[in-house]
């Protein structure tokens, strides 16, 4: 979704700018965060425990971005 919140085109900089310090008060303020992860989504959840679910995500690419904690907290 930050793809879709946040203006990639050099003409809209300053809103980016302004959207990405955002970004902390964004999660913070949300009910709930949904996390679209192409590696994740490869996941069958209705076929997996939640214990092999939890060191998926715990393993995942997703996890070793630096903006992650923000997203899942």
């Amino acid at each position: 979704m930050d793809t879709l919140c946040i203006p990639v085109d050099p003409l809209y900089k300053k809103y980016r700018n302004k959207a990405i310090r955002l970004m902390g008060k964004t999660y913070h303020d949300a009910d709930a965060v949904l996390v679209l992860d192409r590696e994740l989504c490869l996941v069958g959840g209705a076929t997996s425990s939640f214990l092999e679910i939890g060191l998926l995500i715990l393993g995942s690419g997703w996890m070793k971005r630096l903006w992650t904690l923000q997203e899942g907290s």
